[in-house]
Formats: C-alpha cells, sequence, structure tokens
C-alpha cells in the first residue's frame, strides 16, 4: 500500500539491474529481470573511439604502457569493477567519468581506445524500448509494469 520509486531507463543489455547494484538502495520490485525484446532494436549496441590521450585525463591515469585488466561482471553481464593501470573502478563510475551509456561494455585499445556498450541506462526498473516492444506483441500497461516491478498492485489512488 504504498507508492513505488518507479525507475526507468531507456534500453536493456537484454537484463534490468537490481537496484541495489546501482543506487545502493535495495528495493524488494526493482529485482534484475531478463529484457530481450530489445536487444535487435537499431543503436542498442554503439561503438565510441576516445582519443588515447583524453581518456587518460578523465581516468586520471599515465598513458605510457596502458594496461587493461580484471574486469569482472555481474550476473547479468554488467561491468563491475575494471582495474587500469593499477587502479580499480567500478563500472558505474567508468561510465560516468567517460560518458557511456551503460555499465555493459568491451574495451579495445589501439591508436585510439574503442568502447562497445549494448543497452542505454542504469538498467534498474522498466526498460523503455522493452515496454514498447512488449506492447507490440500485445501486452497490457499493467502486465508489462508488473514484468519490469517485482511483486507490485496496481490501484486507483483517491486523492
Amino acid at each position: 500500500n504504498e507508492i513505488i520509486c518507479a525507475y526507468y531507463f531507456s534500453m536493456s543489455n537484454g537484463y534490468t539491474e537490481d537496484s541495489a547494484s546501482v543506487f545502493k538502495e535495495s528495493l524488494s520490485y526493482t529485482k534484475s529481470v531478463e529484457s530481450p525484446w530489445e536487444l535487435n532494436v537499431k543503436n542498442n549496441e554503439k561503438t565510441v573511439e576516445i582519443n588515447k590521450d583524453y581518456f587518460c585525463e578523465k581516468l586520471n591515469i599515465d598513458c605510457n604502457n596502458l594496461n587493461i585488466k580484471d574486469i569482472k561482471r555481474n550476473k547479468t553481464n554488467h561491468v563491475e569493477s575494471i582495474k587500469i593501470n593499477n587502479k580499480v573502478y567500478t563500472g558505474i563510475e567508468f561510465r560516468k567519468l567517460l560518458s557511456l551509456r551503460s555499465t555493459d561494455f568491451d574495451i579495445e585499445v589501439n591508436k585510439n581506445i574503442l568502447i562497445t556498450t549494448r543497452g542505454y541506462g542504469h538498467d534498474v526498473g522498466m526498460s523503455q524500448y522493452g515496454a514498447n516492444e512488449l506492447a507490440k506483441l500485445g501486452k497490457t500497461y499493467d502486465e508489462i509494469i508488473k514484468y519490469y516491478y517485482n511483486e507490485v498492485e496496481i490501484e486507483n489512488l483517491n486523492v
């Protein structure tokens, strides 16, 4: 009998995230669920090329002998942590520092840095593209809401 915090985001990498993983706030109705419907949506996967000097400046690291290793992923394939030149970043911190679309990413070092992301947003709650694709499949608004927000009831408010 309480109003939920209805987090939403653009599109997933195929899974939503637990609110505890992203916002450090455990909400029973924002547990991870599969959301594969938007995987084939245009621009779900995007590669950006970042100048190596800019990359190092943003991460406050030395660009000589750039060493990227120990990429740890969670069960939904989002990066939990990444180690660069012996400095550890959370996936969320890395995403924010480089203005990436998602914490599900692959990174390649060449002359510049290539980062390929999947999805767009923090991935907590309802995927807007996923909800749209479910609607196209004939799902109703309440079926969609109850899918993305676990164990909720929809009620009218008399205010």
